[in-house]
């Protein structure tokens, strides 16, 4: 009892807010909040936090504010995590969460505040390697958005924490989501996407919320595997949406990956990283990437400043791997092997990409430095440059297998780029028949791309064959991206064989 009147005494004397005017707190997201929560998106971290003490002063009552508190908090470790940082954000969400429970809680807020911040403390403690306790928070908040939507169905928030569940389930390994699943936690049924959309049209008349929303859009598009959704979609947004960091930082990302690396580059260009009030590392690795697929000298200078400068695990091994093939297309093989050490050795193999990254570097095979380079052009959308080297390639039958096959799929790939599917189409079976017996990815991506192109023609019969067959080539070895993408192409067949 003594430590919780402590918490308490803590907690106001720092706010120099009474205990006693905020006994019977509500949840008002008023247009300050609004404001603040755009300083939240925008990084503006510690100007967002001096704006809730002053908000508090004056509506102590409002425990909306509480909510951005912990929300700026969150941001901040997210993106810059620490060990301090971490045991701050932990004891301050036990000090609201003993206050808040205090408060109204017949209104649809409580619950979906109450879910929002277990969620991010759940989420929090698995990052730091809390797993037990991580999961059940996070178990928590799901009962909790599933409570508030039986008792509060049309509650706008309600559509943004399902969808953020949906979202998880839909990206984490079968394995979990089948244990999931047996503990009653499962997805609604409809599509993330469509929920996250229903959430913004609850807060069109909110700005901070609505770039919210259309960062969750953004982050959905990406992990559903839909990039060029994604990018016509964040391209659609009121131009003073753009004036938010995760907003144009969304913006360049999803550009980057739907293969317009030119507007990727121009989003970047404008962006003045100095400006934040928190170190956004990711901005160094992805701009890396992006000139990567330039063939632009400068990316091995953004990319070592992601090594030098981020303080956590992820993406150490796949920036080490961009390191390796920007040493191998200059000609210092000595450099590219020893980044190839390091991606074997860097970082954790916590994210997709780093694991797809140790699936290069431990597979034995250097690629041919002219197809390497065609690799980098076409996901950056420079076809003609592609073509004109694939043109000039003196290819052979004689040549080494990985290179035959690496050859063809690139024609598939290139060709798909200016929208010639009949030979595009002619290349990807061409590498299944050459290669679907051997221990290399190439016929597996190829029968990935045939779902795609059968997806896109609506013939989901063809589709869905050549999406099963990816997952049939699928070793454990190859990207995991590629069977990941297969899944999804397979549920979105599924979903419009029942519309």
């Amino acid at each position: 009892m003594f430590f919780m009147n402590y918490r308490y005494i803590l907690f106001f004397s720092l706010l120099a807010i009474p205990h006693a005017a905020i006994t019977q707190g509500k949840y008002q997201p008023t247009q300050a909040c609004c404001d603040i929560t755009s300083e939240i998106l925008n990084l503006k971290v510690i100007t967002a936090k001096n704006n809730i003490r002053e908000q508090l002063k004056k509506t102590p009552e409002n425990y909306y504010l509480y909510y951005l508190d912990q929300y700026a908090d969150f941001v901040n470790l997210l993106i810059a995590p620490n060990e301090d940082k971490y045991n701050r954000f932990k004891d301050n969400y036990n000090a609201y969460r003993d206050i808040m429970d205090e408060g109204e809680n017949d209104s649809p807020y409580y619950y979906f505040i109450k879910s929002s911040m277990q969620l991010q403390m759940g989420m929090a403690k698995l990052k730091s390697g809390d797993y037990l306790s991580g999961i059940n928070l996070v178990f928590r908040s799901y009962k909790n958005t599933r409570r508030n939507t039986g008792k509060y169905p049309d509650f706008y928030g309600n559509k943004k924490m399902n969808g953020l569940f949906n979202l998880i389930l839909s990206n984490i390994p079968p394995i979990i989501r089948g244990l999931a699943k047996m503990f009653g936690v499962k997805p609604t049924g409809q599509n993330p996407i469509d929920l996250l959309q229903g959430y913004k049209n609850g807060v069109k008349n909110k700005p901070g919320l609505t770039a919210e929303a259309d960062i969750f859009i953004s982050l959905a598009y990406l992990l559903e595997k839909e990039p060029e959704r994604g990018f016509t979609y964040i391209s659609s947004l009121e131009p003073s949406e753009y004036n938010i960091f995760l907003i144009k930082y969304f913006y360049g990302n999803l550009a980057y990956h739907a293969r317009n690396n030119e507007k990727a580059l121009e989003v970047f260009r404008t962006i003045n990283i100095n400006r934040l009030e928190v170190p956004f590392y990711p901005y160094y690795f992805l701009y890396g990437k992006i000139l990567m697929n330039k063939l632009d000298p400068q990316a091995a200078e953004y990319l070592q400043k992601f090594i030098d400068e981020t303080n956590g695990n992820d993406y150490l091994k796949q920036t080490h791997l961009y390191l390796a093939y920007y040493y191998l297309l200059k000609g210092e093989k000595e450099k590219y092997d020893n980044e190839l050490l390091l991606v074997l050795k860097s970082g954790s193999d916590k994210t997709e990409r780093d694991r797809d990254a140790l699936c290069d570097a431990g597979s034995g095979y250097t690629p041919d430095t002219t197809l390497l380079q065609v690799s980098f052009l076409e996901k950056g959308g420079y076809f003609d440059k592609s073509k004109e080297k694939l043109t000039g390639y003196k290819f052979s039958l004689r040549q080494p297998t990985p290179d035959k096959l690496n050859y063809m799929l690139l024609n598939g790939k290139v060709a798909l780029g200016f929208h010639d599917t009949i030979s595009a189409t002619g290349y990807f079976k061409e590498v299944i028949a050459m290669g679907e017996k051997e221990k290399y990815y190439f016929a597996c991506d190829a029968a990935l791309h045939l779902g795609m192109i059968y997806e896109n023609q609506n013939d989901q019969g063809s589709s869905r064959f050549y999406y099963k067959l990816c997952e049939n080539l699928y070793h454990s070895d190859y990207y995991e991206s590629i069977l990941d993408k297969a899944e999804k192409g397979l549920e979105r067949t599924e979903r419009k064989k029942k519309d």
